[in-house]
C-alpha cells in the first residue's frame, strides 16, 4: 500500500458521514457510526477496520509490488442487509443501517 493509501484507511473510520473508495483490488467503506470495513469484491472477503470510530488491528503484509491482507472473513450485500461471516468462529453478523446500495453500486462500477 502506498503512503497515501495508508492515510485513506486512517482517516476513513474517522469520516462521520460515511466514505466509500476503492484502492486497487479493495474497497474501503466507513459508515456514519464509525465503523469501517476493507473488503475484496472479487474474492467475497472482508475484514473490519475500526469499530464505533476505534481503529481495528488488521494484519496487512506490504511489498513494493505487492500486498497481502489477512482476511478475517466473508461478506455479502443482501439488499439493506450487509452479511459477515467470521473465519474463526463461524458466526455470521448481519448488519443493517450500512450504506449497501452505494457499496454495491461502488463495486458494480470498479469491479465490474
Amino acid at each position: 500500500m502506498t503512503p497515501s493509501a495508508r492515510v485513506t484507511v486512517s482517516e476513513l473510520g474517522n469520516n462521520e458521514n460515511g466514505s466509500i473508495v476503492s484502492i486497487g483490488p479493495v474497497l474501503l467503506f466507513s459508515t456514519e457510526s464509525g465503523d469501517a470495513w476493507m473488503l475484496d469484491p472479487v474474492g467475497e472477503l472482508a475484514t473490519a477496520i475500526a469499530r464505533q470510530g476505534e481503529a481495528l488491528p488488521v494484519h496487512i503484509e506490504d511489498t513494493n509490488r505487492n500486498f497481502m491482507v489477512a482476511w478475517m472473513g466473508n461478506y455479502r450485500i443482501d439488499g439493506e442487509l450487509f452479511l459477515y461471516r467470521d473465519k474463526a468462529s463461524g458466526n455470521t453478523r448481519t448488519i443493517f443501517g450500512y450504506p449497501t446500495d452505494r457499496i454495491a453500486e461502488q463495486i458494480t462500477r470498479t469491479f465490474g
